[in-house]
C-alpha cells in the first residue's frame, strides 16, 4: 500500500511540472516544499534553492508580515487560492 502511495504521489508531482501556471506547494509553516519550472521563470529562482525556505522571499519585504498572517489563517481553514493580477499580486 505505501509503494501505491508513494507512486500515486510521485505522479502528481510529475503533473505539477507540465502545467503552465507557477505551482508552490508549502508545508503549515510556510516553507517551500515543492516549485514547478514555471515558477522558476516567473522569479528566478531556481526550484533547489526555494526548498525548505519561507515562502515570504517570494513576496516583497513590505508585504511579508501581512503575507504570514494571511497565511497563517489559511492553515486554519484550508483551501485553494489563485493568485492572479486581479488579486494585486506581487511577487520578487
Amino acid at each position: 500500500m505505501q509503494k501505491k502511495i508513494e507512486e500515486l504521489e510521485s505522479m502528481g508531482w510529475e503533473n505539477f511540472a507540465l502545467l503552465p501556471d507557477g505551482v508552490i506547494v508549502t508545508d503549515a509553516s510556510g516553507s517551500v516544499l515543492y516549485a514547478n519550472p514555471c515558477v522558476e521563470m516567473m522569479f528566478g529562482w531556481q526550484a533547489e534553492e526555494l526548498f525548505g525556505q519561507p515562502i515570504e522571499v517570494l513576496v516583497p519585504e513590505a508585504m511579508r508580515n501581512r503575507h504570514v498572517g494571511h497565511r497563517a489563517k489559511m492553515t486554519i481553514k484550508m483551501s485553494t487560492r489563485r493568485m492572479s493580477l486581479l488579486h494585486g499580486l506581487h511577487g520578487q
